[in-house]
């Protein structure tokens, strides 16, 4: 898949929730499954996709401290291009044109810095 041009990241070892883990859930989710698929690809990985899109600001927080240089979430919303934080978008099957076109590509935080984008984190 790397050498296809994929980026290889990490979804955590049990695809659980990343509220309140515990320490050594903690541990397993975010640093052992990394290390692992580093392992298995013989390279990096420095990307991590939230699973089903529950996190808090303590595994962000986390994220960031251990050098994560993205962040994927499944939130229904445009991303931006260059940013840590970046959501994943599902189509759905009651999905429309017009649906996708409202959620996917339009940016809800047009300027930088608005109060809703630090809250989400």
């Amino acid at each position: 898949l790397r050498r296809q041009g994929m980026t290889i990241g990490t979804h955590g070892m049990d695809h659980r929730p990343w509220r309140r883990l515990s320490s050594p859930d903690r541990e397993r989710e975010l640093i052992e499954a990394r290390y692992l698929i580093a392992a298995a690809v013989g390279s990096q990985v420095d990307e991590a996709a939230v699973p089903l899109g529950m996190y808090d600001r303590r595994s962000l927080s986390d994220l960031a401290r251990l050098g994560y240089a993205a962040v994927h979430t499944s939130e229904r919303m445009a991303g931006r291009e260059g940013e840590w934080l970046q959501p994943r978008f599902s189509v759905l099957a009651n999905d429309t044109v017009e649906s996708v076109e409202r959620s996917a590509l339009t940016d809800p935080y047009p300027r930088a810095g608005h109060p809703a984008v630090q809250e989400r984190v």
